[in-house]
């Protein structure tokens, strides 16, 4: 039986770990291109662009509270991060 993900990564090098974590952007970035472009195919370019800009919103929040509960406030930059992400600001 295989060990479960987490000792996996444990006992990988930083460069691969981090080659990981790039290879995941790229991959969540893929998924969200292809994500809109059906959207944008079924239903058109307005609803797409309505929809994507709604859940990079929602979307955003959610990582900036992630980003924040693991680095702590160390380089976390306004304090009110929470209200520039739903203001569409950052």
């Amino acid at each position: 039986m295989r060990p479960p993900i987490s000792g996996h990564l444990a006992e990988l090098s930083k460069d691969t770990l981090i080659e990981l974590i790039r290879m995941h952007s790229r991959n969540w970035m893929t998924l969200d291109g292809l994500w809109f472009s059906g959207v944008e195919e079924k239903y058109g370019l307005a609803a797409a662009m309505e929809l994507d800009v709604r859940m990079w919103r929602i979307g955003s929040l959610t990582e900036a509270k992630r980003i924040k509960k693991l680095l702590g406030d160390e380089g976390v930059e306004p304090a009110d991060w929470d209200a520039q992400v739903r203001d569409g600001r950052v």
